[in-house]
């Protein structure tokens, strides 16, 4: 039988909750108001820095990052429309100012489905967090994620229910397990764009011959070249696959600490071997299957 308990855990250590969400909500941002009137380099008026550009205001803006908006935009209604669940394996890097620039490194085998929203995640590295996992279903088990860490630890304490956005589980991590997911990835992209376009410091290019795990890409690269505390990178590159029409990829980048030298990683999220529909039923997502080591 298992024994749910409410108590810390070494599975925290494991978990890749981003991307993606990768992504972009994981740094602070102002709430400072920009000056009244203000014009940036589109030509358009900014608004105050606690507000972001509505739909209708982006479709009609001149903005670098408009048309990036537009293929995020695109990128979402796909997911939402013809991407029901998937399957990959998620690597990250994510560094921590607080522990001197320390990065922490992992690599996640991942379930996904849309609706409603679950995520099963086994660790594959650190060797020392490796088969540990984790499973959370919206709306169940009151909002928490069941967990279980391999050897010792887990016999001793069983299968844990935690909460996703809790101290325990966010140790080491920018984000919670509810925000991971190509479409949660895509949403805060777009929220971090219709933000930043109140200014207009800002470069994006593009680029049609970019691979990640040996698959065609476009890359989407946004560079903001004067530091702003509303910014929240400095660079970043989104890789969108090209017959997929999800990204892959997401990267950010730092100013650098001197002039003459180059951006400093702030994260990295990339997902290889994915699956798109790969039929997932509730059994994927459920303690009981015997595939995983919840009961073992």
């Amino acid at each position: 039988m298992q024994i749910h308990k409410k108590r810390p855990s070494s599975v925290a250590g494991f978990l890749i909750l981003a991307l993606l969400a990768l992504t972009l909500e994981g740094c602070k941002q102002s709430t400072a108001e920009s000056p009244a009137g203000k014009t940036g380099n589109n030509g358009s008026a900014a608004v105050p820095a606690s507000e972001a550009l509505t739909e209708k205001q982006i479709l009609a803006s001149r903005h670098p990052l408009a048309q990036a908006w537009k293929l995020a935009r695109e990128v979402k209604t796909h997911i939402e429309k013809d991407v029901q669940d998937y399957t990959a394996t998620l690597i990250s890097r994510e560094r921590f100012p607080e522990k001197k620039g320390e990065y922490v490194d992992r690599k996640v085998s991942l379930k996904i489905r849309q609706q409603p929203f679950s995520a099963y995640f086994r660790a594959l590295e650190p060797e020392k967090d490796k088969g540990g996992e984790a499973i959370y279903v919206e709306g169940k088990n009151d909002g928490n994620a069941l967990v279980h860490t391999t050897g010792i630890t887990g016999w001793a304490l069983g299968t844990l229910s935690l909460d996703p956005k809790g101290k325990i589980l966010m140790r080491d991590q920018h984000y919670p397990m509810t925000d991971v997911g190509l479409h949660n990835l895509t949403k805060r992209l777009m929220e971090q764009a219709a933000k930043d376009m109140r200014f207009g410091d800002c470069e994006v290019t593009y680029s049609e011959d970019a691979e990640i795990d040996g698959r065609p890409c476009t890359c989407v690269t946004v560079v903001h070249p004067k530091r702003r505390k509303e910014f929240i990178f400095h660079k970043a590159k989104i890789f969108i696959d090209k017959e997929w029409n999800v990204p892959v990829c997401y990267e950010a980048y730092d100013w650098p600490p001197a002039p003459e030298e180059e951006p400093v990683l702030l994260e990295r999220f990339e997902y290889r071997d994915l699956k798109i529909n790969p039929g997932l039923t509730d059994f994927d997502f459920d303690t009981k299957n015997p595939e995983y080591n919840y009961s073992k």
